[in-house]
């Protein structure tokens, strides 16, 4: 995503973040992953008080 618009989609994350910075500088675009199930890290309370 470059300034909020889909750009384009790819299959290699590496060709997605080499095109990235080529064409829009380093830190100016993201990478969103598209169909993958979400990651399950658990579950954590913090700040809580017993």
């Amino acid at each position: 995503m470059h300034d909020g618009e889909i750009i384009n989609a790819y299959n290699d994350d590496g060709d997605a973040y080499s095109i990235g910075c080529d064409k829009y500088g380093l830190g100016k675009f993201s990478l969103h992953r598209v169909g993958e199930k979400p990651i399950e890290i658990g579950f954590a309370l913090l700040g809580m008080q017993a």
